[in-house]
């Protein structure tokens, strides 16, 4: 078992301030033998979701962790193909639903311009097991208090119902990169990116050709 080192801070869990001082101390998971590459509280503070590479999920409970230094997982799923470099976890806002993104979305070559399309999972947070599932994608978020998703593709923008797979809604947008949703669901921020015509726009730049060139 691989040492997990994990900050107990009394604003994470609100619990904690009563059951011990505020501070570090490592604890072990059981069969997490692996880096891990994500880690997301659930809102109601009880709960901790972990990634690890080749997609490996462990699901645990905060009162485990105050209490012991060996934690074995409510549920683990090992299986998820795809997430080599881990998974961004996410809960959806009742807590009922985690969302896993493929970690390095960006290409990192100098010459490259292009958001890398990743795959995405959505996980019961009771069991662990896959609801839904997509790839190709560049981002992928919640709705509040839905079973919605916004998902933000090369060819623009998408809400779903990730367990009607029903499409919502959709906008077509030219080579959209990444896109965010507000918490009241009325605003959508996206980036995409842009042409000579786009940067002419831009005041910094204006007619120096030389600056629009590059």
């Amino acid at each position: 078992m691989k040492p997990i080192l994990l900050a107990i801070l009394s604003l994470a869990f609100v619990t904690t301030v009563y059951a011990q001082p505020a501070g570090t101390r490592t604890i072990t998971i059981d069969d997490c033998n692996y880096p891990i590459l994500g880690i997301e509280t659930n809102h109601a503070s009880d709960k901790i979701v972990l990634t690890a590479s080749q997609g490996r999920i462990f699901f645990i409970n905060v009162s485990d962790v105050e209490a012991n230094t060996e934690v074995n997982p409510v549920w683990k799923n090992l299986n998820l193909s795809g997430l080599n470099n881990g998974g961004k976890p996410q809960f959806s806002e009742n807590d009922q639903y985690i969302l896993l993104q493929e970690s390095s979305a960006l290409k990192t070559a100098i010459t490259s311009r292009k958001v890398k399309d990743i795959k995405y999972y959505i996980l019961n947070a009771a069991d662990g097991k896959v609801v839904s599932e997509g790839n190709n994608v560049n981002s992928v978020q919640f709705l509040s208090n839905s079973t919605q998703i916004l998902i933000a593709s090369n060819d623009g923008i998408m809400v779903k119902d990730f367990l009607s797979n029903k499409v919502i809604a959709q906008l077509e947008v030219d080579n959209c990169e990444m896109a965010a949703i507000s918490h009241d669901n009325k605003l959508i921020a996206l980036s995409f990116d842009p042409d000579k015509a786009d940067f002419k726009e831009v005041e910094s730049i204006g007619k120096n050709k030389s600056e629009l060139k590059t």
